[in-house]
């Protein structure tokens, strides 16, 4: 799927391919751009709108083994645990920032270690397990779009044009955008 995206505005832009930022922060965290450099172009691409996000956060492009991860709810054997803090501002407006807030769960005697090391240079807060859930479901939960998912590679690897069935799976329609435009700009008005 990447590669054929990017294919597609390689021959569009009739240029080479040369980077990708899946969460360029030049605005803000929140309203994050996929931002994609080619040799004399670069495209940005809002969150909200760009189709390789929307394809992840319509669960289309996930692996399978996230329909049945075996680390959710804390069962990772990890020491740390680390992920962006989405929606922290509903849990404790004081401690948002909009370049970004994460979160920090802490497993083990040697994650506790680790962790204490760099104290000295972060700011910290600490939230109940159930604040973090209430914003987060993600961490507890499973995705659940497995058929959405099966149906869209089935088109997808039996499609000749496959830009279409990208841009089949992640349109939105007119009042979709017009609430996704809407919410943005209120978003930049409470300067997130």
């Amino acid at each position: 799927m990447f590669k054929e995206y990017i294919r597609y505005w390689e021959n569009k832009y009739n240029d080479t391919f040369k980077t990708i930022d899946y969460r360029n922060k030049q605005d803000s965290w929140y309203n994050y751009k996929l931002k994609i450099e080619f040799e004399h172009k670069t495209r940005y691409e809002n969150r909200f709108f760009s189709p390789l996000i929307l394809l992840q956060y319509n669960h289309f492009s996930l692996r399978r083994s996230c329909y049945n991860c075996n680390f959710r709810k804390g069962n990772s054997p990890s020491d740390i645990e680390l992920g962006d803090f989405w929606n922290v501002d509903l849990v404790n407006k004081e401690i948002y920032n909009k370049n970004g807030v994460s979160c920090v769960i802490i497993k083990s005697d040697k994650g506790a270690q680790l962790f204490n090391k760099i104290l000295n240079n972060i700011k910290l807060t600490q939230v109940s397990e159930k604040d973090l859930l209430k914003v987060n479901k993600s961490y507890d939960n499973f995705c659940m779009d497995k058929e959405k998912r099966d149906n869209f590679f089935n088109e997808f690897i039996n499609s000749t044009d496959r830009i279409n069935i990208i841009k089949k799976y992640t349109n939105y329609s007119f009042k979709q955008k017009f609430i996704i435009k809407k919410n943005l700009l209120v978003l930049k008005l409470k300067n997130k």
